[in-house]
């Protein structure tokens, strides 16, 4: 009769517990915050389920955009005039608070690709590829994610990233708050405050608006910020961890794994 009691009592606990914790994650891991946060082990939707072997199959069947970069490092100054050569070079004419022609960064360029060849790319030698799906161009997301995030309506996906290891983004910050999942490899990010967008030669003073760097355009060492007296936070991302960034958050990325998958959510109409 004790066993009984204790049984059905240890079951009515373990209820209680399920329900208490799956209300935390609903609450604490998934809305908008005001600070940039990182949470391990969060899984959702049907994603996480799939594994590697079969991820690279998937992708291949759609097409995507794709980032070359004889350097490691990725990026562009959003819709700016460029100039790009036929090795890839790309030179910069505006804005006036960059020099006329500067190369940021060096031997970046972006690309399209009908499918099939994303396994391809990643392995080239010659560049650092950086690919990215977007679910204009896929069904990836809707199949396991049903375009959305989980508990946030108004939250989607808005793109998938892969990287082989040494891609590098440089400073940036995104036009409004993101989360990134991380669903294969290891990332490397440092987090710097947007009020310190001046001393990070960021040429544009809207954070609300996309922009980068003029002066961390290639790999960052902590040192570099500790001789300027800048604060940051570094933090690695594995799969099934999420981290936030609020709008205008201040962000470097580098990849430490051979093969490195993530997804990206912003707010509806924020992108």
């Amino acid at each position: 009769m004790v066993n009984i009691v204790f049984y059905i009592l240890s079951v009515i606990i373990l209820i209680i517990l399920l329900f208490f914790q799956t209300n935390i994650t609903k609450t604490k891991y998934f809305k908008e915050l005001s600070k940039p946060a990182f949470f391990e082990k969060v899984k959702f939707g049907d994603i996480y389920k799939i594994n590697l072997d079969d991820f690279k199959l998937e992708v291949e069947k759609y097409p995507f955009e794709y980032h070359q970069s004889k350097t490691g490092v990725v990026g562009n100054l959003y819709n700016y005039d460029i100039d790009v050569d036929d090795e890839g070079n790309v030179s910069y004419k505006y804005p006036n608070t960059i020099h006329p022609y500067e190369r940021y960064p060096p031997y970046h360029y972006t690309k399209f690709s009908t499918g099939g060849n994303v396994q391809k790319l990643l392995n080239d030698t010659t560049y650092y590829n950086y690919i990215r799906f977007l679910p204009k161009l896929s069904l990836l997301f809707e199949k396991y994610l049903n375009n959305k995030f989980p508990y946030l309506d108004d939250w989607e996906p808005v793109t998938c990233i892969i990287s082989r290891k040494g891609t590098i983004t440089n400073f940036h910050n995104d036009n409004g708050p993101r989360y990134q999942y991380t669903l294969y490899g290891k990332k490397k990010w440092i987090v710097v405050d947007k009020k310190y967008r001046f001393e990070m030669g960021f040429f544009s003073f809207h954070y609300n608006i996309p922009s980068r760097s003029i002066i961390f355009t290639k790999k960052v060492h902590e040192k570099d910020l500790d001789a300027l007296g800048i604060p940051y936070k570094v933090i690695i991302t594995k799969p099934d961890s999420f981290i936030y960034f609020p709008k205008g958050c201040l962000h470097y990325v580098e990849s430490l794994s051979d093969y490195n998958v993530s997804i990206n959510f912003a707010k509806k109409d924020s992108y």
